[in-house]
């Protein structure tokens, strides 16, 4: 009940909330959408361009001479058919020296090529003005031979090179491998990586992925603008949830005084600031369905899926979980005192009550029994608040020094580990040493 009525007492607030996040859920929607669209329109072209059920391996050395590794010949014959190979050479021809990849015959990629004939790819052809029935002349070795331009490619398999059909000799270092029906698709690949263990093996069937990975490239910037989107509805959030603790804090000193506990005003603060968002994720599936369902209809390619919606949902978790913990943080932290007079509240609190390791300079008078506290100092300076001189008796666990750190978002306190007297404090070192009673009635009597 007190949280429902903390949430309509600023029911303006967080209308305004509900409607920033809704809104960051829908940008987020649309965009992984258009995303998805853009991926499967390229898995499309790459799947209508490769052959279904192949696989490219190219081995490390593809345009050096070496030969490539030999296939291998286990207990039985491996579940795939070497389909054709090529070898990628720098030749010299009417167009300058050029990468040609060299076929064997019988290769039938995406285009029949016959003896003579060469594939050019895009680029060159828009670089040099060519187009099919044009000839090139190419030298191999002491032979000159024209080649007639017979296919104009995208690159999806040979890259930049020019495809000519020609009788190969020497190491072949690429292969295309089509797969054995009768056979899992696991036996393929692991055959392919015994062959090649150096190699790089292009699954030509899995376009579904190759398409992400291009699309993940191509959009990276666009995703540190989803990044700055995030970043901004987070603290847009924050400032909302904090604005709304301090305008309470009073209110929350009374709880706080008439006895309910830490983690049940934690609660009330966690359940004010988790109403919003709760009505913006359920406004945000519907509007960003809607919008996604009207965009199909339009004939925009944009299509609502379930794992879309609700990765879009999600996206707002982290701002929400920030606004939430950060202002239950305080209240839990704070003192009465701090909340009813407004001072500063940390949300980090350590006590300091012995010592996290050995010092020679001390040795001596802790084998004495001396207790000590080490302050954090720098440069011989301690920034903070000593309550106890040399000479004062003080009790176990009274509070010997203060500290505040990060504009008073951290408080250290220094506790005095026995009862006893302080026998030595150097604000130089940090050193406070405490001479338990135990040993001063000791020493007394003798």
């Amino acid at each position: 009940m007190l949280v429902w009525k903390f949430f309509k007492k600023q029911w303006v607030v967080q209308m305004a909330v509900v409607l920033l996040l809704v809104s960051a859920i829908v940008v987020l929607a649309l965009y992984g959408a258009y995303l998805n669209r853009q991926q499967e329109l390229l898995a499309v072209r790459i799947q209508a361009q490769m052959p279904s059920g192949y696989m490219l391996a190219k081995t490390a050395s593809l345009l050096s001479t070496e030969p490539a590794l030999p296939p291998y010949r286990g207990m039985r014959e491996p579940p795939i058919t070497l389909v054709a190979s090529w070898r990628r050479e720098v030749l010299p021809s009417s167009l300058g020296s050029v990468l040609f990849s060299l076929l064997s015959e019988g290769f039938i990629p995406t285009f029949t090529l016959t003896q003579d004939t060469v594939a050019i790819p895009q680029g060159l052809a828009e670089s040099f003005s060519l187009s099919v029935g044009e000839d090139i002349t190419i030298k191999l070795g002491a032979e000159e031979r024209r080649l007639k331009i017979t296919h104009v490619h995208d690159g999806l398999v040979f890259g930049d090179s020019l495809v000519a059909l020609t009788a190969i000799s020497g190491g072949r270092n690429a292969f295309l491998y089509s797969e054995d029906p009768a056979e899992l698709r696991s036996d393929l690949i692991r055959y392919a990586h015994r062959v090649f263990p150096q190699g790089a093996l292009e699954d030509v069937e899995s376009t579904t992925a190759l398409a992400q990975e291009i699309v993940g490239a191509n959009y990276a910037p666009a995703a540190k603008a989803r990044v700055e989107l995030m970043g901004f509805v987070t603290i847009a959030y924050l400032s909302s949830s904090l604005l709304a603790f301090l305008e309470r804090r009073r209110v929350l000193a009374i709880l706080k005084a008439t006895g309910l506990k830490a983690s049940e005003l934690m609660a009330i603060i966690a359940g004010e600031n988790s109403i919003a968002p709760g009505f913006a994720a359920i406004l945000g599936l519907g509007v960003s369905t809607g919008v996604l369902l009207w965009l199909r209809a339009v004939g925009t390619g944009l299509t609502p899926t379930i794992g879309l919606i609700v990765s879009s949902v999600l996206g707002i978790v982290p701002a929400v979980v920030v606004g939430i913990i950060i202002p239950a943080r305080f209240t839990q932290m704070a003192t009465v005192n701090q909340l009813l007079f407004e001072q500063p509240i940390p949300m980090f609190y350590a006590q300091i009550r012995g010592l996290q390791r050995r010092y020679p300079a001390i040795e001596t008078e802790v084998e004495r029994g001396v207790r000590f506290v080490r302050l954090d100092v720098d440069n011989g300076e301690f920034f903070g608040f000593i309550f106890r001189k040399v000479g004062d008796t003080v009790k176990a666990g009274e509070v010997l020094a203060v500290q505040n750190d990060w504009a008073g978002l951290r408080v250290r306190e220094y506790v005095a580990p026995v009862s006893g007297v302080v026998v030595r404090l150097q604000e130089e070192t940090g050193f406070i040493g405490i001479m338990p009673e135990n040993h001063l009635r000791v020493g007394g009597s003798e």
